[in-house]
């Protein structure tokens, strides 16, 4: 399975499913949909997007009582891994 069979329902059912999980970290504000940003500009690329309230590298997360967010995860039927993207500002600011 490409990245491009990948549909947006797909997508919007991992939301629904799994965002509550990432919404119990105090530090997650939200979980959404959008376009990957490489080199501070939207790319043809959908990513599953976090925001935070700030941004704190590996070794400080869990001074603030979060785990560090995935980077990418699994498509439910087995295609292709989708990245994510975490911004403590819009739009957000993501590296692959």
């Amino acid at each position: 399975m490409s990245e491009s069979t990948v549909s947006m329902e797909a997508l919007k059912a991992f939301v629904r499913k799994e965002a509550s999980r990432f919404l119990q970290q105090e530090n997650v504000t939200s979980v959404g949909i959008g376009y990957k940003i490489k080199d501070g500009k939207p790319a043809q690329e959908l990513s599953i997007q976090f925001t935070v309230r700030r941004k704190v590298a590996p070794e400080g997360l869990e001074s603030i009582g979060a785990t560090e967010l995935p980077k990418s995860f699994p498509h439910q039927r087995g295609g292709k891994c989708r990245p994510t993207c975490s911004s403590a500002t819009s739009p957000p600011r993501c590296e692959k």
